[in-house]
């Protein structure tokens, strides 16, 4: 009867058994970080748990209008996940670079305002576009990743005058 198994089927039988071992460990001593990894291999699916595609809750839409003027985006659509007009896109990109930068010192909330005055200053014509209230958003996830700074409507109001 030993005869009979190869040296193959002996070496896959152990791989099954090592890995279904492992696996039981992970999973008894690992819960959590086994719940973790699985839930984000499930939303990189681009799916959650009731089939939806996840990008249009991730919005924000309170105070944002029916259709924005710069490109005609509908109310239900993100515009991280649209095309943006390239000067939108290049604020953006600009106050993502300053808020990388200023996470590297101590800002006050004050300095933090006069300094984002004078980036969306350069650009008065996103001022006037429908995506102030997504770019208020954006400002205000950034100042409280990267500074600790939060930021209230009246604030962020003051970027833009």
């Amino acid at each position: 009867m030993i005869n009979d198994i190869s040296w193959a089927s002996y070496w896959f039988a152990i791989s099954i058994i090592v890995a279904f071992y492992y696996f039981l460990v992970i999973a008894i001593y690992y819960p959590q970080e086994c719940k973790g990894m699985l839930s984000r291999a499930f939303l990189s699916t681009g799916r959650n748990k009731s089939g939806n595609n996840p990008s249009k809750y991730l919005q924000a839409v309170d105070n944002v209008p029916a259709k924005s003027a710069a490109n005609d985006t509908p109310r239900g659509v993100d515009p991280s996940f649209a095309i943006l007009p390239a000067d939108v896109q290049s604020v953006m990109d600009e106050i993502e670079a300053f808020f990388h930068q200023a996470s590297h010192g101590s800002w006050v909330k004050s300095d933090l305002i006069r300094a984002l005055q004078a980036i969306v200053s350069k650009y008065p014509s996103v001022k006037m576009s429908g995506f102030v209230n997504r770019l208020n958003i954006f400002i205000k996830l950034q100042a409280e990743l990267h500074c600790s700074i939060h930021l209230v409507e009246e604030e962020l109001a003051l970027v833009w005058m």
